[in-house]
């Protein structure tokens, strides 16, 4: 189930990254275009020893237009229209600088890539994705509770430590059952070295009693 709705969102960027990649491409051609026009009317003012434009010259530069249309059978088509920016003598061109185009062009090919990179994040963010791993080892809010925890413990150790000295205990090594037992170890070995190697005095005791 997991994979059949990261295979679905896929299906969904790619096809978003389709549309974006046409509509760069339509921008592209446009802008080629916005450059020859931009030239003519540029050039125009143009001095020796560059030859003088032809004002009467014809110039035309179409825009481009598209829309998604219903059409037969519940479905949606595009249509494409080309309407007149300019038609006429070169003289009489309004300029259009192309950067105009150029900035819509830079946010085409901006949203191209980052339509790229979605196509892939189905599977790269999702648990086990590449992305995911690196999230969970390298992003800030993984490192800042690291500092923190680190720093809580490093306070945490110091203030018990400051507590035993003031209340006048002082660190002890070994086990606390390690400490007790040295306490206990003659009698213990005593007995146990009785009963094995059959001690004369225990034997008589215990005959006497």
């Amino acid at each position: 189930m997991h994979v059949a709705a990261m295979d679905e969102y896929h299906e969904h960027f790619t096809r978003e990254y389709r549309r974006l990649t046409q509509e760069y491409k339509r921008i592209q051609e446009l802008f080629s275009d916005v450059v020859w026009y931009n030239f003519e009317t540029v050039a125009r003012a143009w001095k020796r020893p560059w030859p003088p434009s032809f004002e009467e010259s014809e110039l035309e530069l179409h825009t481009q237009r598209y829309q998604i249309v219903p059409s037969r059978g519940g479905r949606y088509c595009e249509k494409a229209t080309f309407p007149y920016y300019y038609q006429g003598a070169v003289r009489d061109a309004p300029p259009l600088p192309p950067t105009i185009v150029l900035n819509e062009l830079k946010i085409a090919w901006d949203a191209v890539k980052e339509a790229e990179e979605r196509c892939a994040a189905p599977y790269e963010w999702a648990p086990g994705g590449r992305l995911y791993e690196k999230l969970l080892r390298e992003s800030d809010g993984v490192r800042a509770f690291e500092q923190l925890s680190s720093k809580a413990d490093t306070e945490g150790g110091d203030v018990r430590r400051r507590e035993a000295f003031k209340n006048g205990f002082r660190l002890q090594l070994g086990d606390p059952m390690e400490r007790q037992a040295p306490e206990n170890a003659q009698t213990t070995a005593k007995d146990v070295l009785g009963r094995v190697c059959g001690d004369r005095s225990l034997v008589s005791s215990r005959t006497g009693s």
